[in-house]
């Protein structure tokens, strides 16, 4: 509706109060309303009078002192006044709202919490719904009319004007124009038509297709009448299965009977409407709704509240005979019943049966109606069980307060009596009647009005209050009282709730103690005051706080409850007491909360008031006992894990020896160290790294006996004592289930850290009979699993010392080998994948001994960084390398760049920048041709120190690459703070890329993160050419491995150089596009007949006898469809496809097999691994079709996508 047009509403009220916060309401809403007010239904109807009065809206409180707002509501309806009607209900009535949608309300408001805000969105909105179904009513009947002859077209047009000019014909001749004017845009009630009228044989879409993609895909509610020249039950049956309304032959006079059947549709289609919008109030409303036949008293619909309710499905209620939930007899029953229908009676009290056997008390509201040409019983029904539960409470109450102990006082708000009880009126001497009649005043001396109202108002903020006062009896004594003070508001008034209780004798107590308080209470001690049989008299506030309690709380527990082994030692010497005391002795106080709180007490004699007690004085020593306990434990456990140290580790182990030695048993040393702890200690920080610590040692303890002992030596390494152990085989089991245990993911921080560590195992009396030495030997055993690997478990032998003093006489020779130049340089190549050219070389360390050969980089490049050797050994290979670089240049060879790897040590103990700088001056090697590689490690240690580093490194010219990517901890995201050039793939993941999808996500993130990043990727331990293939299909840029060559000394490379310059493998992979066809198949037979079957249709065809070969095609070619047999030795079709899926994921992939594994074929489709699944054996044509529609799927959906998808990495 226009903005600037006020919106005019009558409203029906009869409390002025309601009305004016309506007014108020509405004047603050955004849209504009002019309200006009009436109190009565007379003042209503006279300014309805007229037949178009001047309101938009009609605003109705239901009740009204002369009748019903529903009266009113069927008056403007039976007269069709132009009106949208909103109806305004009380909270508590839940009928109402049903009854007045039903009589043709457009909304309803329940006045109740915020509706005063709802209200002005409510009106608008109901006056926009009505407004939209008049309109939609008062259209003539519209009717969308497809008919593909022209002359029927023609004739039923004159017909229609001539016989039944209310139904406006708009013609079409196919079916598509149908669809055109009933698009997806429109909804049922904005719909341009009321009825489709459609002939059978329609042009392109026929009439059934039509009605298809109303129903099914546009789910439209229109009704459609379908005509057809050829009556056929088989048609009609599909019509009116599809949703057709009406079916009509055209017979001779046919047109007489069509106005009357399109105009039929019309209404059962709004009836179907009607129906559906009282299914939504019926259905989602929370009070619990029935419908009852009331001729056969059985349930024909309820609603979900009441299927939550009775505790039964909606299909047992539905058809339940209303015996088996209502207690009445049957005829009790159909009395009622008739009553309801008669509407002589609509309230009725029942009792109703759950589904638990439960039995309870139900206000049912009865009422007939009329639903789809049938007279129901509608039934609302509300639970009083709780309420009729309350008002017994009630009485129960009241007799308790007439015969409590206490005196109890009902008090009005001016101080009035209403009420008291019978120990009231006792303890002052007055009848109850008489209390009735007078003002607390008159009882309580020590108030006045204003000290009444003073008293109320501070009690009544805080609901509830307790004083002491005194109270005058009739014969004018006064005593002290201790009264309680409850104040509720109920009906509208406010009250206040007292009960007193006489406290003269405790008044007189506590005067007895006055002066003993006086002194305890600022003593500062911990006072106890004991009668001799050990009960507590007294007991000042710091005692009680010490133990968490209150003074009355101790009190009530008494010595007992907090020690119970005092109180007998007490009541037993309490005569000796009296003669010496007790001297200074500790004991344990348990505490409120549990805790023992270690004490010390001193007990003195005290005569008071000619009573005997024992005062006892108690010192908190809870931080003396700690200290003494914390310092014998760490005395001989580590304060980060707990576990065990050194020195206890040696007493139990010697404790263990001794008795093994009675017992012929063995003992085992388990030393562990966790493998690459520096790593991650280094990359995500020390607290993490000890958490990880924690960790580990929690689990250690999870994995042996409690007889067992786990200690900490330090740093990562722990030892693991077995006693009393059978034999070595039970060792090697717990030392494998210990490094299972470990191996599992931890989660710190935010990170998931996986583990391994390396054991070592010593026994007892097998490798040595001293502590000392097992722990040793264990030792040694240890770094033989490090060198070996890690993650393993090795047991000492005898040689295992020959092989330390082998270490130590390799390192000697290491520290010597540089001097005596028995260092040299290995080069192996890298190849450029875009132009195939080789473009540089890794310079590889290789020592050779003069007595020991060639030794392996992983024997001396550990041993180097663990002396420090590393650093002087790093500055020659750096020196080496762009020394020979420049040799080679020199000999005519092109510029080729070189790359060095830097340590650990060597870019955190050296000043790397200076060496690298003197380097380029030495040997005038060109910056921009050196490559320094970097570990993650190496960064992650002190991230802030390498950038600096790093970008000296590049204000020099140099490039930098990041080394063995992904196997590291540390995030892409911090990895982007720091300047290389290029990420190197690790040779673990490379080795695996043409058949683990693991390994090929992995190495295709790598790449697709590094191209984001603008960094080149260099893959290393290329193999064969399937891996290559892969390699330069996913976009890697530089690859190095034996391949292409193994290292080379400097003097043979040259030459391969020369004889090499370009990869002649590049030359072998086709990646065209044109149309390519992959059959698997392990029968040599069927793999031919499928070739020859498809041998015509232009397809380049590969063919692979197993799923293995067939990854190795698919890493060399590209493939647009994949053709394989499901049952092959190794590898199934399935567990094939779901490898492509994910390593060549750009492929339609078909599954043609005689065995049908349905469950694999299933979870393959919805896994999205397999496009179609085809059966043995094969129809050639059909086959051949299959196949075009695979490749016509490739051109629709995959290659568009991956397009997309290759423009977006652009």
């Amino acid at each position: 509706m226009p903005s600037d047009t006020a919106l005019r509403v009558l409203y029906l009220e009869d409390n002025p109060a309601d009305a004016d916060l309506a007014r108020n309401a509405l004047a603050r809403a955004a849209t504009r309303f002019q309200m006009e007010t009436v109190p009565t239904l007379e003042a209503a109807r006279r300014r309805l009078a007229d037949s178009t009065p001047p309101y938009d809206l009609l605003l109705s409180d239901l009740s009204l002192p002369d009748g019903s707002g529903l009266e009113l509501l069927t008056e403007v309806r039976r007269r069709d006044l132009p009106l949208a009607v909103v109806i305004l209900t009380g909270s508590g009535e839940q009928k109402a709202p049903f009854v007045a949608l039903k009589a043709g309300a457009d909304d309803y408001l329940s006045k109740k919490d915020d509706y005063l805000a709802q209200l002005p969105g409510v009106l608008t909105a109901a006056l926009n719904r009505f407004r939209r179904r008049r309109a939609y009513l008062d259209k003539p009947l519209r009717v969308l009319y497809a008919e593909p002859s022209a002359f029927d077209r023609d004739l039923t047009l004159r017909f229609f004007s001539r016989n039944a000019p209310h139904i406006r014909l708009d013609t079409v001749g196919k079916g598509a124009q149908v669809l055109e004017r009933l698009s997806y845009s429109v909804q049922d009630l904005d719909l341009p038509y009321d009825v489709v009228l459609l002939d059978y044989r329609l042009p392109g879409l026929d009439a059934l297709e039509v009605v298809k993609v109303l129903r099914q895909k546009r789910h439209l509610d229109i009704p459609i009448v379908l005509v057809t020249g050829h009556g056929s039950e088989e048609v009609a049956i599909r019509a009116l299965h599809l949703g057709v309304d009406e079916y009509l032959i055209k017979r001779e006079g046919y047109l007489f009977q069509l106005p009357a059947i399109l105009e039929k549709a019309q209404k059962q289609a709004e009836l179907r409407r009607s129906e559906a919008r009282y299914h939504s109030l019926f259905d989602n409303n929370h009070v619990v709704m029935l419908l009852i036949d009331p001729e056969s008293g059985c349930i024909t619909d309820a609603n979900p509240a009441a299927c939550a309710y009775y505790g039964y499905a909606l299909d047992v209620l539905r058809g339940m005979s209303i015996t088996a939930i209502n207690a009445r007899s049957f005829e009790e029953i159909q009395r009622d019943m008739r009553q309801a229908q008669a509407m002589e009676c609509n309230l009725f009290r029942f009792q109703h049966r759950l589904a638990d056997g439960r039995l309870r008390e139900v206000e049912v509201i009865i009422g007939p109606m009329e639903f789809s040409g049938q007279t129901l019983l509608y039934s609302i029904v509300n639970d009083i069980t709780e309420r009729l539960l309350a008002e017994k409470s009630l009485h129960l109450a009241r007799f308790c307060i007439d015969h409590a102990a206490v005196a109890i006082y009902r008090i009005e708000e001016d101080g009035r009596i209403l009420e008291a009880n019978h120990e009231a009126a006792r303890s002052l001497g007055y009848s109850r009647e008489e209390l009735c009649s007078m003002k607390v005043f008159a009882i309580n001396p020590d108030f006045s009005l204003e000290e009444w109202r003073a008293h109320r108002k501070s009690v009544r903020d805080k609901g509830s209050g307790t004083i002491e006062t005194r109270h005058r009896r009739r014969d004018g004594s006064i005593f002290p009282v201790e009264v309680t003070v409850n104040y509720l508001d109920y009906a509208g008034k406010s009250f206040s709730y007292s009960f007193a209780k006489d406290i003269t004798e405790r008044k007189r107590s506590e005067e007895d103690l006055k002066r003993f308080k006086f002194i305890v209470e600022n003593a500062g001690q911990e006072v106890y005051l004991i009668r001799p049989d050990g009960s507590l008299f007294y007991v000042n506030k710091t005692a009680a706080a010490s133990l968490g309690y209150t003074v009355e709380e101790l009190l009530s527990i008494g010595i007992p409850g907090i020690d119970p082994a005092f109180g007998p030692v007490f009541s037993s010497h309490f005569e000796e007491l009296k003669i010496r005391g007790l001297p200074y002795f500790e004991t344990d106080h348990v505490a409120k909360d549990g805790r023992r709180v270690p004490k010390e007490i001193k007990s003195v004699y005290l005569r008071m008031s000619d009573q005997e007690f024992v005062c006892s004085f108690a010192r908190d020593i809870s931080d003396r006992k700690r200290y003494q306990e914390q310092l014998e434990y760490l005395a001989t456990h580590d304060e980060l894990t707990g576990l065990a140290n050194r020195a206890l580790l040696h007493d139990r182990l010697s404790q263990a020896i001794r008795f093994a030695h009675r017992s012929q048993r063995l003992v085992a040393i388990l030393l562990l160290d966790i493998d690459r702890f520096k790593v991650i200690n280094d990359s995500l920080g020390h607290g993490v790294g000890d958490e990880l610590l924690r960790a580990v040692a929690q689990r250690l303890q999870e994995a042996v006996r409690e007889t067992d002992t786990v200690a900490r030596l330090g740093g990562d390494e722990f030892v693991v004592l077995l006693t009393e152990v059978a034999d070595s085989e039970v060792v090697g089991r717990v030392a494998g289930k210990i490094l299972n245990r470990l191996a599992l993911p931890h989660q710190l921080a935010g990170h998931e850290i996986h583990l391994s560590a390396s054991f070592g195992v010593s026994l007892y009396p097998r490798d040595s009979t001293d502590a000392a030495t097992l722990i040793r030997n264990a030792d040694i055993a240890m770094y033989r699993a490090k060198r070996e690997g890690g993650s393993n478990i090795t047991f000492y032998t005898s040689d295992m010392n020959a092989q330390v003093i082998e270490t130590l006489e390799l390192e000697g020779a290491l520290r010597l080998a540089l001097e005596r130049e028995e260092f040299s340089l290995y080069y192996q190549p890298k190849i450029d994948l875009a132009s195939g050219r080789i473009v540089g070389c890794e310079a590889l360390l290789r020592w050779r001994h003069p007595h020991r050969g060639l030794v392996a980089p992983t024997e001396f490049i550990p041993l180097a960084e663990e002396t420090g050797l590393i650093v002087p050994l790093g500055a020659w290979v750096l020196k080496e390398a762009c020394r020979q670089a420049r040799v080679w240049q020199n000999q005519g060879l092109p510029p080729l760049s070189i790359a060095v790897n830097i340590s650990a040590r060597q870019f955190s103990k050296s000043d790397l920048p200076q060496l690298v700088q003197e380097t380029i001056q030495e040997t005038g090697f060109k910056p921009r041709l050196l490559i320094l590689e970097l570990t993650e490690s190496i960064l992650m240690s002190n991230p802030t120190s390498a950038v600096s580093v790093m970008d000296k490194l590049k204000a020099l010219g140099v490039r930098l690459s990041l080394d063995d990517f992904g196997t590291g901890y540390s995030s892409l995201a911090y990895l982007s703070r720091f300047p290389f050039d290029q990420v190197k793939i690790d040779r673990s993941f490379v080795s695996g890329i043409v058949s683990d999808p693991k390994s090929a996500t992995i190495a295709t993130a790598i790449i697709g993160l590094a191209h984001r990043m603008h960094l080149r990727v260099v893959a290393e331990g290329v193999e064969n050419e399937e891996q290559l293939g892969y390699l330069h299909k996913n976009g890697c840029d530089e690859i190095q491995g034996y391949l292409l060559s193994r290292p080379l000394p400097a003097t043979d490379f040259p030459d391969f150089l020369r004889e090499n310059i370009s990869l002649p493998a590049l030359n072998v992979f086709s990646f065209s596009e044109a149309p390519a066809l992959l059959i698997v198949d392990d029968e040599p037979n069927t793999l031919s007949a499928l070739q020859r079957a498809l041998a015509e249709e232009g397809y380049r065809i590969h063919s692979a006898g197993s799923a293995q070969q067939g990854l190795e095609i698919l890493a060399k070619n590209s493939v647009q469809v994949i053709l394989t047999d499901q049952r092959m030795p190794g590898m199934s079709g399935t567990e094939f496809l779901g490898r492509v899926k994910s390593l060549h994921p750009d492929t339609v992939r078909i599954i043609l097999s005689g065995y049908a594994d349905l469950d694999t074929v299933v979870r393959s489709v919805n896994e999205g691994a397999l496009y179609k699944f085809l059966g043995k054996p094969w129809d050639d044509d059909q086959l051949r079709e299959h196949i075009r529609d695979a490749f016509r799927y490739y051109e629709a959906i995959i290659r568009p996508r991956r397009v997309a998808a290759e423009a977006t990495q652009r």
